[in-house]
């Protein structure tokens, strides 16, 4: 059964609750090593890193007339709409820095409605943590 994320909302710890209209996909990837030696032929050896490596994602929101501050370390939280019979939302939470604040290309499509995108990187000082709906 998929949810619903309408009414999803992005909360920064340095200041600011924003409608979210898009949460992109949260890349935590493990680096691939070069383990290739001198004396090794044939094709280059790779081995898997043992740390993630948090990325930068950014994040649609409605333009309400604030902006978050750039380069402050800050805990983002982003919750999803709570789905029929649960009692909470799905979570993520974060630290990190807001990199950049971007307003998107304007179109027809999009009948008016202002959006920013934050830019978010992941610093890596607390993991990532996501939690599922709970139920009620």
């Amino acid at each position: 059964m998929s949810q619903s994320t309408q009414g999803a909302t992005l909360t920064l710890s340095g200041g600011g609750s924003f409608e979210v209209k898009n949460i992109p996909r949260i890349p935590r990837p493990i680096p691939v090593l070069d383990s290739t030696a001198t004396s090794t032929t044939g094709q280059r050896k790779k081995k898997p890193g043992k740390l993630e490596d948090p990325q930068s994602i950014t994040i649609t929101i409605f333009n309400d007339g604030t902006e978050p501050t750039k380069g402050e370390s800050q805990t983002l939280t982003l919750t999803a709409a709570t789905p029929e019979g649960m009692a909470t939302g799905e979570t993520w939470v974060g630290s990190g820095f807001v990199v950049d604040v971007q307003s998107p290309e304007f179109n027809a499509e999009s009948e008016a409605l202002e959006t920013k995108e934050i830019v978010f990187q992941f610093d890596g000082e607390t993991p990532i943590v996501h939690t599922e709906p709970a139920a009620s």
